[in-house]
């Protein structure tokens, strides 16, 4: 989809992927004159907007382009491989115990505080 507003051009990219949002990619997104390779940063959320600098609208009667501005919407799949299930899987678990040990060192870390305090 694309949508103007003055010399700037509004894009949603459909993808990335999970994986391309969550590691970084290059990928390719389509612009007025055709493809433009850009980078899409490691941690990108659904929502991210990523400015391509000239790419946008020609100005009318007068010089240079417009911007465009690229909308990231990340795709959860939703069909899986074995493979691709048991990759998610692991990684569910790992995330898990992440949060396990954050959660317990927040709680010890306020548990602490709140004894130096009453001290």
């Amino acid at each position: 989809m694309i949508a103007l507003s003055g010399r700037e051009t509004i894009s949603t990219l459909r993808y990335p992927t999970f994986t391309q949002a969550a590691l970084g990619a290059d990928v390719f997104v389509r612009t007025i004159e055709g493809e433009e390779k850009i980078k899409i940063p490691a941690g990108t959320q659904t929502g991210t907007v990523i400015r391509i600098k000239g790419k946008g609208m020609p100005v009318l009667g007068g010089r240079g382009r417009g911007d465009l501005y690229v909308s990231a919407s990340v795709v959860t799949p939703s069909t899986l491989t074995r493979e691709q299930r048991k990759l998610l899987e692991q990684l569910a678990l790992v995330e898990t115990r992440t949060l396990r040990i954050k959660a317990w060192s927040t709680r010890f870390a306020t548990s602490s505080a709140e004894t130096a305090k009453t001290q």
